[in-house]
């Protein structure tokens, strides 16, 4: 199916000035004028936003919120006037390059439930390459109770979506790995077997059409929270999910939500090579992390995908391996504590890497 990226554009702008309440829309931009996002109250009396980039509508207006104790505070809402700070610093980082840079605009929005009287914050923050939000809800020391949250992604049409697929249900939504698969936007909701169901893991992938570039839908800065996958819903659109289903989940103290993530990029090397995610977690804990002498990055070989785990003979076998590729590492994986004398077994063979010059991760 072709797309014609102009009527794109236009259908986007359409729908979206015809959903929000009069007068009550932000437009946020970033840092480079990039990335553009709207955030509002739509017709309906909900919390919206849209994201473009590149001047092309990448997110259609979709919803935002949570319930908490069983109120959405993302319907029936008003929006006040939000406060703004702007970041640019550099940090030390590994990868593709020594240093990071962290340049974003940041809004905080007050945000008022109106048959609750409930009030909360709402965070935006705008980059060159995404756009990213959260949601910060008051507690007073007590318990909060999260049932989930109204965060949803309506992606433009003619996207075509790669996601990874496991035919186990119960570690494809616990993992990041799978066999990476790709439909259109629009048949996203179906696309996994029935067994498997609709619920996707975070990443998905976007190609955009008409040489746009890619997306990329995720979390950052999970930290006493659930952990989020995708639900497509059908009509493109993506809602956060949870494990815990409509049980939902409790929170101590003041909710603040993992980030909201969507990645843009002209090009798959600028996507891989995004600072992004690393942007939204907070620096390591300068306590935990006083002394960092003991990390040393380094090659590591693996057995899993070909062995498995096997037996300790096997996994000497391994560090032989790295030692001849020059490698620093071996790893590993699950199941060595059900070895006998697992403790006694793992000491003699990180003894073993230890001649070798080749060290062990468990």
């Amino acid at each position: 199916m072709k797309f014609n990226v102009r009527s794109v554009i236009v259908s986007s702008l359409l729908l979206f000035f015809g959903s929000w309440s009069s007068g009550n829309a932000d437009e946020l931009v970033s840092p480079g004028g990039e990335v553009v996002a709207t955030v509002g109250v739509n017709a309906a009396g909900n919390l919206s936003y849209s994201v473009r980039f590149n001047e092309t509508f990448v997110v259609e207006p979709s919803r935002l919120g949570i319930t908490v104790d069983g109120v959405d505070l993302g319907t029936g809402v008003e929006l006040g006037t939000p406060s703004k700070t702007t970041v640019d610093q550099t940090y030390e980082t590994r990868g593709n390059d020594s240093d990071a840079n962290n340049h974003f605009h940041h809004w905080k929005f007050p945000v008022q439930h109106k048959s609750s009287d409930r009030k909360y914050s709402l965070q935006f923050r705008l980059y060159d390459d995404g756009v990213a939000y959260r949601y910060l809800v008051p507690g007073s020391g007590g318990t909060q109770h999260v049932d989930g949250e109204s965060s949803s992604w309506k992606i433009m049409p003619g996207a075509k979506t790669w996601y990874f697929e496991r035919l186990n249900k119960d570690w494809k939504l616990k993992s990041y790995a799978g066999e990476w698969l790709s439909t259109e936007i629009e048949n996203i909701h179906s696309a996994s077997p029935k067994k498997i169901g609709p619920v996707q893991g975070t990443p998905l992938v976007f190609e955009l059409p008409g040489d746009l570039g890619y997306a990329a839908i995720t979390k950052a800065a999970t930290y006493n929270y659930s952990g989020m996958r995708l639900n497509p819903t059908g009509g493109r659109m993506l809602r956060a999910d949870f494990t815990e289903g409509t049980t939902g989940f409790d929170v101590e103290g003041t909710i603040k939500t993992p980030w909201r993530v969507t990645m843009l990029a002209s090009d798959l090397n600028q996507l891989v090579n995004s600072d992004l995610i690393k942007n939204l977690n907070p620096a390591p804990d300068p306590e935990l992390f006083a002394d960092t002498n003991y990390i040393k990055p380094g090659r590591s070989v693996w057995s899993w995908e070909s062995l498995g785990l096997g037996t300790p003979e096997d996994q000497k076998d391994y560090i032989r391996y790295a030692a001849q590729l020059g490698f620093e590492y071996t790893t590993v994986d699950d199941g060595w504590k059900d070895w006998p004398n697992p403790w006694d077994t793992m000491n003699k063979l990180c003894d073993y890497g230890r001649n070798k010059k080749v060290s062990v991760f468990l």
